[in-house]
């Protein structure tokens, strides 16, 4: 059966699968899907993509969604070349740290200033206030400058020499993490130095540490003169150099693809929205003081409560782990996220026997101990917030604001 590849062109993510799987002369058959007309929704597609989203595929029995899994995932079955996806560990570390930062950055911004400078006021003809034009477009300039800084630096490419998913990625688009890196480490025996930085202390803006990430952001990692940002890049790039067991991130081309599928769509989902609620519920106003409006929260819970039933009956359904019968890559930073909201006081796995039960299985893979202690901090979140300064917080306040409110 020829490999079907589900499109709506006007979709970046889209444009990315369309333009990699072409000039890799990767023989598929073009599902065109038109998402104006909500042809996404029919029963057919529901099949192919519980979450109706494009760009999807069909390689006979087995269908993945989420294009940087997608372009993975056919760069590793059809063997494009080197440098796509590299076989070098920093050359594919670096391609990975732009893949996992652009879903919420690039990809994100980008897509905002289009709906506001074009489809709302044009098509929808809603006038948009000044003021959001203003904040999506300073987010967006500040998207392109890390591009420029940050990713590109010197090199011609992302990567460096030659073009690659990165710069692919990109050029359509123009600390929960932490637990699970530590975890990942502490688990697989990779012997490293923990470098802790307090960011209510604003450690993380130290001269010292904008050497290792120029995003001031954690977790990063500095192997000898190789530095490293973004906690899912940062895992693959672990679990490939010190060769961890297989079921962390498979050899097995269909098996990683299932991996990459949920690591690509976390990022604006489970992470983002985890995140939001543990804020609203808890830091905003218990630390910040600030009053949090009952649409805003009751949104957040809506949005939370989709992507949880997703994990459910997306990305587990009725395997025991994400990517099946052994714990990957994926169930760990699922684990993490989902513990998020839990330290706000909001019980996720009540009415969820199959979370539950999946929840306890990931516990006692990692090992209770080591559970217990990455997660102690966020678990007993609510009594740290009834002494935590809030002035610690007032540097950051502005940014929290936006973001959540």
């Amino acid at each position: 059966m020829v490999l079907e590849i589900y499109l709506d062109l006007l979709s970046q993510p889209c444009r990315s699968v369309y333009i990699f799987a072409k000039k890799n002369n990767i023989p598929f058959e073009y599902k065109k899907l038109s998402l104006f007309a909500g042809e996404h929704y029919n029963e057919e597609f529901g099949k192919i993509n519980i979450m109706r989203k494009v760009p999807a595929i069909r390689d006979g029995n087995f269908c993945l969604s989420e294009s940087v899994a997608i372009m993975q995932y056919l760069a590793e079955k059809y063997g494009t070349p080197d440098n796509w996806y590299p076989a070098d560990v920093q050359k594919r570390a670096r391609v990975n740290e732009y893949l996992s930062w652009q879903h919420a950055a690039m990809r994100t911004h980008g897509s905002k200033v289009f709906w506001l400078r074009l489809m709302i006021p044009k098509v929808l003809g809603v006038e948009v206030p000044k003021e959001k034009m203003d904040a999506a477009l300073e987010d967006l300039n500040n998207s392109l400058k890390l591009i420029e800084e940050k990713f590109l630096q010197d090199r011609p490419f992302i990567a460096g020499d030659q073009i690659s998913l990165a710069d692919l990625v990109a050029i359509v688009e123009i600390m929960q993490p932490c637990r699970s890196v530590y975890i990942f480490a502490k688990k697989n025996n990779i012997p490293f130095e923990y470098k802790k930085l307090s960011l209510l202390a604003a450690e993380h803006y130290s001269e010292e540490f904008g050497k290792i990430n120029i995003m001031r952001k954690v977790p990063a990692i500095r192997d000898g003169d190789f530095c490293l940002g973004e906690s899912v890049a940062i895992m693959q790039y672990l679990a490939e150099k010190y060769g961890t067991p297989d079921n962390w991130y498979p050899a097995d081309v269909q098996k990683r693809a299932r991996v990459n599928e949920y690591l690509s769509w976390q990022h604006a989902a489970m992470r983002m929205h985890g995140s939001k609620v543990f804020w609203l519920r808890l830091m905003i106003p218990k630390v910040m003081g600030v009053e949090v409006p009952k649409e805003k929260m009751d949104a957040a819970l809506e949005d939370l409560n989709n992507s949880l039933k997703l994990i459910e009956e997306k990305f587990l359904q009725d395997r025991p782990f994400i990517a099946g019968d052994q714990i990957s890559l994926a169930d760990l930073v699922a684990i993490v996220e989902i513990m998020q909201p839990v330290g706000a006081g909001l019980d996720v796995f009540e009415g969820r026997p199959k979370l539950s039960a999946w929840k306890d299985r990931v516990r006692a893979e990692i090992g209770a101990d080591l559970f217990d202690e990455v997660h102690q901090g966020v678990l007993s979140a609510q009594e740290t917030a009834q002494t935590l300064d809030g002035s610690k917080l007032q540097h950051f306040k502005p940014t929290i604001l936006k973001l959540f409110l």
